[in-house]
């Protein structure tokens, strides 16, 4: 209800003239509703967009004007059944899809026949302030931990793979051997980052690359305390 009263307040500024948003005990008409007063509303939204460049303006005007588009019934049903109950496993990995089918063959091969996945670019090494954004640290701690204990996960398998275009773009100035050691590195850092947040978490770890047409996954050592040499 504040962030209402913030919307209405906002545009009874820009348009003093104008009959603005109207606060109607718990309704606030075309605030909230843009399809209530859909032409007058759009047009001080265009309004109030071209005055200012500011993200969170632009931002309010594009959430109150999006509508929701129809949706097709049956266009595509899975040949796998649905379980209500969620998989003990998670994958975090990087997004390369060249990888993909194979993490999957991985994590089933451990004895889940099922998983959690989080995928973004980097993978666990974004569990590493050294190797991500401070930003980047923040949300993927939140999603892991999210993920963990609301869905009671666990086990938790870490992957890095050979010719990452993260590490590359990150580290363009090290060369192949040093990103694998800072890879292997990081997988490290965030085995010991999770086990920190989460008592009694089983946490493997791989180097996954291509081999003969396939991929191979190496097992990365987590209790070793033998220092890589990272670049």
């Amino acid at each position: 209800m504040a962030k209402d009263r913030g919307v209405v307040e906002v545009l009874r500024r820009k348009f003093p003239s104008r009959a603005g948003p109207v606060m109607h005990g718990k309704d606030v008409s075309y605030a909230v509703n843009p399809h209530a007063k859909g032409r007058l509303w759009r047009h001080l939204c265009d309004r109030l967009t071209a005055m200012s460049d500011s993200p969170g303006i632009v931002a309010l005007h594009t959430a109150l004007n999006v509508v929701a588009p129809a949706t097709v019934a049956s266009e595509f049903r899975s040949r796998g059944v649905y379980r209500v109950d969620h998989p003990k496993a998670l994958a975090m990995y990087c997004s390369d899809g060249r990888f993909t089918d194979a993490v999957e063959e991985l994590v089933h091969s451990l004895g889940h026949d099922r998983l959690d996945t989080m995928t973004l670019p980097g993978g666990p090494g974004l569990l590493n302030v050294w190797s991500a954004q401070t930003s980047d640290l923040d949300a993927v701690r939140r999603a892991s931990s999210f993920l963990i204990k609301g869905h009671a996960l666990t086990d938790v398998v870490l992957l890095a793979h050979a010719g990452c275009g993260y590490y590359r773009a990150r580290f363009a100035s090290r060369t192949a051997e040093e990103l694998v050691a800072r890879q292997l590195h990081d997988l490290r850092v965030a085995a010991a980052d999770l086990a920190r947040a989460n008592a009694n978490l089983q946490i493997r770890a791989f180097f996954a690359r291509p081999d003969g047409g396939h991929v191979a996954f190496d097992a990365v050592d987590l209790t070793s305390r033998e220092p890589l040499p990272v670049g």
